[in-house]
């Protein structure tokens, strides 16, 4: 049985076909920096492709086009965009809100973005998108209709994005988790935290094959990310060549 959420009607489809004749060729190949592995990676073939892979913070990411239907060679040029202006974890992260956009709303409220008039598209914002996207969702319909105002798609144009620009959505408080503190933790965990990295210290220094490999392994993460806040990528990307030698 399909889902009505990724049907479109007759008009829809007829107008997202039209508008998908016209575009140019993708590109054969499209690049992207892998900084984890610290290499560039190519993907060859996207618009025959049911997915991409990417390979992000020594993780395979997939993204799928499964909800796209006949919108996806437009989705395609977006895309291609979007790796030539973004790093990859943008790039997922504009994806999984598109496609989690068209889960909650339905494809045909994409496809009215791409296809109609700028301002048509603006009162379609304010009438379906505003009351039902996430902060997150919107801000990938603005990047998707940025791209297509870059490309000159359907009606959009460069002259158009100051309307993209004006596109509202809600309201987020990016620093509330620091001004309500929830982000640090209390006093008695972080004495917890600081009297085990001192134990560990101490039965080092009495005998430095005290302490297993695994558990000299986590107490060091624990040091890099409690004292020196660094997050689990950053950890992760530091090589042999950056630790200083022991001085004895």
């Amino acid at each position: 049985m399909s889902d009505r959420r990724f049907d479109l009607d007759p008009t829809g489809a007829d107008e997202i076909t039209r508008l998908s004749a016209n575009l140019p060729p993708l590109p054969s190949t499209v690049r992207y920096y892998d900084d984890f592995a610290n290499e560039f990676r190519t993907i060859k073939g996207i618009a025959d492709a049911k997915w991409l892979e990417l390979n992000l913070d020594g993780t395979s990411q997939i993204l799928d086009f499964e909800r796209l239907g006949p919108s996806r060679q437009v989705y395609d040029h977006i895309l291609v965009d979007w790796f030539s202006r973004f790093d990859p974890h943008s790039i997922e992260i504009q994806h999984h809100g598109i496609m989690s956009y068209i889960g909650k709303v339905g494809l045909e409220s994409l496809v009215t973005l791409v296809t109609a008039q700028p301002f048509d598209a603006r009162a379609h914002w304010n009438m379906i998108v505003v009351p039902n996207a996430t902060a997150k969702q919107s801000e990938s319909l603005r990047a998707a209709l940025h791209s297509l105002c870059r490309l000159s798609v359907g009606h959009w144009s460069p002259s158009h994005t100051v309307i993209v620009s004006s596109l509202t959505g809600p309201k987020i408080d990016k620093f509330r988790v620091v001004r309500m503190g929830e982000c640090f933790l209390p006093l008695d965990q972080q004495a917890l935290v600081v009297d085990h990295i001192d134990s560990m210290c101490v039965a080092l220094e009495s005998d430095h094959k005290a302490v297993g490999d695994q558990n000299l392994r986590d107490v060091c993460m624990l040091v890099l990310s409690y004292q020196y806040a660094l997050r689990p990528g950053q950890s992760a990307r530091i090589v042999s060549a950056q630790i200083p030698a022991p001085v004895h």
